[in-house]
C-alpha cells in the first residue's frame, strides 16, 4: 500500500527565512530582501532551564521548570559584490540606529511542489518549482538580535573555494507551528491530495 506524500521525510535544503518586521528607513528588509537566500541555517533549538528541589521528607530531588532559551542561529550565505545586508544589520544594532530587533519566519518546505514532485519542469530545476513548494514546518523567531558577524571566509591566495559569510543572531523566543493536515483537524477524511 503506498504511503501519502505529506508523510515522507523532510530534506535540509528547501527553506526560506522571511523578515516579518521591515524597517521604516531604506533598507527595508534587513538582511536584503522579504524572502533571503542562505546556503546555509541552523536549526531553531529551544533549551529548557530548571531548578531542583530537594525536599526535607523525601529522599528524591524534584525538577521544575524555570524558564527557558532559544540558542544562537548562525546563517551562512556567499560573499556577491555589493551585498552587505549582514554589516548592515549588526552595525546599525551596534550604534543603536533604526530598530535593531526583528521577528524572522523560518519556513521549512517539503518536498512536495506544485509544479513537480522535486520542482522541475521537464526534469529541469526550475525556481517556480521552489517557489511553489508546500510548506511544512514554520517558526516564528521573535526579537532576533545579531551576535556575530563574519565576512567572508578566511583569505587564502591558494584556493578556489567560494567565501561563505556568517551572521549569528539570537531570538527572544522560538514558536514553531506544524502544518500538518492531520494536526490542524482537517484529518485524513479533509486532507487535500497532494
Amino acid at each position: 500500500m503506498a504511503r501519502p506524500r505529506q508523510r515522507d521525510h523532510f530534506q535540509e535544503f528547501p527553506f526560506w527565512l522571511i523578515d516579518v518586521k521591515p524597517s521604516l528607513s531604506y533598507p527595508m528588509f534587513v538582511l536584503g530582501g522579504p524572502t533571503m537566500g542562505f546556503s546555509g541555517m541552523t536549526a531553531p533549538e529551544i533549551v529548557l532551564e530548571f531548578e531542583e528541589i530537594k525536599q526535607l521528607n523525601s529522599m528524591w530531588t524534584r525538577r521544575t521548570y524555570s524558564g527557558g532559551a532559544a540558542s544562537p542561529i548562525t546563517l551562512q550565505r556567499g560573499v556577491s559584490f555589493g551585498d552587505d545586508s549582514f554589516y548592515t544589520w549588526v552595525r546599525d544594532a551596534q550604534r543603536g540606529f533604526n530598530v535593531p530587533n526583528k521577528n524572522l519566519l523560518a519556513v521549512h518546505n517539503s518536498n512536495i511542489g506544485l509544479v513537480g514532485d522535486t520542482g522541475q519542469i521537464g526534469g529541469v530545476l526550475s525556481p517556480v518549482g521552489e517557489i511553489l513548494r508546500v510548506p511544512g514546518r514554520v517558526w516564528m523567531l521573535w526579537n532576533c538580535l545579531p551576535s556575530r558577524y563574519k565576512a567572508g571566509g578566511d583569505f587564502d591566495a591558494t584556493s578556489g573555494a567560494v567565501s561563505i559569510m556568517e551572521l549569528e543572531f539570537t531570538p527572544d523566543a522560538v514558536e514553531e507551528f506544524s502544518l500538518d493536515l492531520a494536526l490542524l483537524g482537517l484529518g485524513a477524511a479533509g486532507a487535500v491530495s497532494l
